[in-house]
């Protein structure tokens, strides 16, 4: 919690083992990081980064209901 503001992780690997989304309900917003870039998959060059799991955390964060019309921030 930031303020007023909650803020929600969900482990997203792939760019990196530990890789982790942030979900901001309040701002109706999801901070991606490197897990996903404008028009592509995000990044999976570093040690450990894996393209399959990166696909499949994509696909998690698509299938979050309560986040269908957020805005995605890298």
């Amino acid at each position: 919690i930031l303020g007023d503001i909650q803020i929600r992780s969900i482990h997203t690997p792939g760019h990196t083992p530990g890789s982790c989304c942030f979900i901001i309900s309040k701002m109706q917003s999801i901070l991606s990081g490197d897990t996903l870039f404008k028009n592509t998959v995000g990044n999976w060059g570093f040690k450990g980064g894996d393209y399959h799991l990166l696909c499949q955390s994509i696909d998690k964060l698509a299938q979050l209901k309560e986040c269908q019309n957020f805005q995605i921030l890298p």
